[in-house]
């Protein structure tokens, strides 16, 4: 009888044993152990915003290069001969317009030069009526077509901080090839003209508000 109740007693407390040893898988996880894969939330990603870069080249500008720019802000229309040379030195002497006598006896002449500028030879040419400067450019041609481009740029934004922003100047027959801005503040009216096709840039002063 004693041992039978030994037998009992023994099965009870490997049963209660177990029990508890089993029952501790259901403990309350705590804050540490809350963390799984399939429970960890993610940071929504943001939408990656990509901004093309389109930073225009520009020339960067020598100083010898600018005193030639600042020439359309010294010489004015109206000015002889004599008072362009005073200004600009370069030019040497005056010829009949187009080396046509006719033109000459009406009264038109030029006066062409060269000039050292963005590290090439540009030319410059001033046309006068009866001694009266009525328009003036300046040309520079490069074989490089970025280089010219950048010139273009460059010479364009020099001026627009002068003159405040260039106007694209209205033609009659669209021209992708050949791009001209202007600076219409008054009569005389500065200018810029850039044709890709030849890399060659013409900028300069003109009573008239056609090229």
């Amino acid at each position: 009888m004693v041992k039978r109740r030994f037998i009992i007693t023994t099965v009870l407390l490997i049963s209660i044993l177990y029990s508890c040893t089993d029952n501790s898988s259901d403990k309350p996880l705590k804050d540490s152990d809350s963390l799984s894969k399939d429970t960890v939330q993610k940071a929504p990603v943001k939408d990656t915003v990509i901004i093309k870069d389109e930073q225009v080249k520009v020339y960067p500008l020598s100083k010898e290069d600018k005193v030639v720019l600042d020439l359309l802000q010294s010489i004015e229309m109206g000015f002889s001969f004599m008072k362009v040379k005073e200004k600009y030195d370069m030019v040497k002497g005056i010829r009949p317009e187009d080396k046509k006598d006719e033109l000459a006896n009406a009264g038109y002449t030029e006066s062409l030069c060269k000039q050292n500028l963005f590290g090439e030879v540009a030319s410059a040419e001033f046309h006068f009526k009866n001694d009266s400067l009525y328009s003036y450019s300046f040309t520079f041609n490069d074989r490089n077509s970025d280089k010219a481009e950048q010139v273009f740029q460059a010479v364009k934004k020099y001026y627009s901080g002068k003159w405040g922003q260039a106007q694209v100047e209205e033609i009659e027959e669209e021209n992708h090839y050949n791009q001209t801005y202007v600076w219409p503040a008054t009569s005389i009216v500065p200018y810029i003209n850039y044709n890709i096709n030849t890399n060659t840039i013409v900028w300069g002063k003109r009573i008239d508000k056609t090229l």
